[in-house]
C-alpha cells in the first residue's frame, strides 16, 4: 500500500527544483537585498494582514485602511522587484492549481458512476 504522505513530501521536494520555484526564490532574494523593496513589501504585508483580520472578524474595512492599501499597491506597481515577485508567485500558484486539478480529477472520477447524469444534462 502506498504512503501518500511520502508522495506529498517528495512533491514538496520536487517543487523546490522547478523553474517556477527557483524564479520565486530569486525574486524574494532581490527584495531582501533592496531596502526600498523590502520596506514596501513589509508595509503591504502588514496592511494586508490587518485587512484580512478585520474580514475574518466580520469587521468592515475602513476607508482609511483601503486607501492606504491602494496607495501601497500603486507604489508596488512601480517597483520592479515587487512586480517580479508577484509574477513569479502567480506562476507558482498556477502550477499548484494545476497539480490540485490533477489529483482532484481522481476524486471526481470516483463519483462519476453514481452521479445521475440526467440531473446535469441541461448543464452539458
Amino acid at each position: 500500500m502506498v504512503n501518500i504522505y511520502d508522495t506529498a513530501n517528495q512533491l514538496a521536494k520536487d517543487l523546490k527544483e522547478t523553474q517556477e520555484y527557483l524564479d520565486l526564490a530569486k525574486a524574494v532574494k532581490a527584495i531582501e537585498e533592496d531596502p526600498t523593496s523590502k520596506d514596501l513589501f513589509k508595509r503591504m504585508d502588514e496592511v494586508q494582514a490587518k485587512l484580512m483580520r478585520a474580514q475574518q472578524m466580520g469587521q468592515e474595512i475602513t476607508d482609511q485602511d483601503a486607501e492606504e492599501y491602494g496607495k501601497l499597491a500603486h507604489e508596488a506597481q512601480s517597483n520592479a522587484n515587487i512586480t517580479n515577485l508577484f509574477e513569479a508567485e502567480q506562476k507558482v500558484h498556477g502550477m499548484l492549481d494545476e497539480i490540485q486539478r490533477i489529483y482532484s480529477a481522481q476524486l471526481n472520477d470516483l463519483y462519476e458512476n453514481i452521479r445521475n447524469k440526467d440531473l446535469y444534462k441541461d448543464l452539458i
